[in-house]
C-alpha cells in the first residue's frame, strides 16, 4: 500500500544519508589515517599508540570493573589479553608455594593494574607469580557480573545438592552451554590453571 511504500523511501533516505555522512568522515579523516600507517611502518611504541588511538575513538582501554565481553571485544580475543600474560606466568611456575595464598606487595600489583587499565596488554620479561595470581583474582573480583553471571550463579551454586555425581556433571553441562561464549573462554582457561595447579598440590 501507499503507506508502506512511502515508509520504505524514509528507509532507503536514511541509509542514503548515514552513507553519506560516513564517507565524509573517512575523507576528513584521511591524513590521520596515513600517520598512522606511517608510524605503524616506524614502530611508533604501542603504549603511545594506545593512548592515540583511545583519544581519537573517545574508547576507554580499562580492564578492571568493565565487563568482559567489552574488553574481549575491543582487543578481539578470546579472554583479556592481559590474563594470557598473568596465566603464562603462573604455567611456568606451578612448583612455587602458595600461587593462590601468598598475597604480593598491593603497590606493585596496584602499579600493574594501572598498566593494563591505561592499555598494557602483554609483560614480555614476564611478572612475578604471585603479582599474576593476584590480579587474575582482582580481575574476577571487580567483574560487574560474576563469570557465571546472574542468571545462572545459584543454579551453579545448587549442583553440590544433586545426590549422584552423574547427575551433577549432567547439570553442570547443561549450564555451561548457556553461558555467554566469552565467559566459558574465560572458565575454561580458569580451569585449565587450576588443575594444573591441582596436579602439583604437593608443592604450591
Amino acid at each position: 500500500d501507499l503507506h508502506s511504500i512511502l515508509r520504505l523511501c524514509e528507509l532507503f533516505e536514511s541509509y542514503q544519508h548515514f552513507f553519506q555522512v560516513g564517507q565524509q568522515w573517512f575523507a576528513s579523516q584521511h591524513s590521520i589515517f596515513q600517520e598512522w600507517k606511517i608510524r605503524y611502518q616506524h614502530g611508533l611504541n604501542e603504549t603511545e599508540e594506545q593512548l592515540r588511538l583511545q583519544k581519537f575513538f573517545g574508547s576507554s582501554t580499562q580492564v578492571f570493573g568493565a565487563p568482559l565481553a567489552d574488553t574481549v571485544t575491543r582487543e578481539r580475543s578470546e579472554i583479556p589479553l592481559f590474563l594470557k600474560s598473568c596465566f603464562d606466568s603462573i604455567l611456568s611456575n606451578v612448583k612455587v608455594e602458595g600461587i593462590y595464598r601468598i598475597s604480593a606487595s598491593k603497590e606493585e600489583v596496584d602499579s600493574f593494574k594501572r598498566q593494563i587499565d591505561n592499555g598494557r596488554t602483554s609483560f614480555a620479561n614476564g611478572m612475578d607469580i604471585h603479582i599474576a595470581s593476584n590480579l587474575v583474582k582482582l580481575y574476577l573480583r571487580e567483574l560487574p557480573e560474576p563469570l557465571l553471571t546472574f542468571d545462572l550463579f545459584d543454579k551453579f551454586c545448587k549442583i553440590e545438592e544433586i545426590n549422584t555425581p552423574e547427575q551433577q556433571v549432567k547439570q553442570l553441562s547443561v549450564l555451561l552451554k548457556q553461558l555467554p561464549k566469552h565467559n566459558y573462554n574465560l572458565l575454561k582457561a580458569l580451569m585449565k590453571i587450576l588443575s594444573v595447579i591441582s596436579a602439583n598440590y604437593q608443592v604450591n
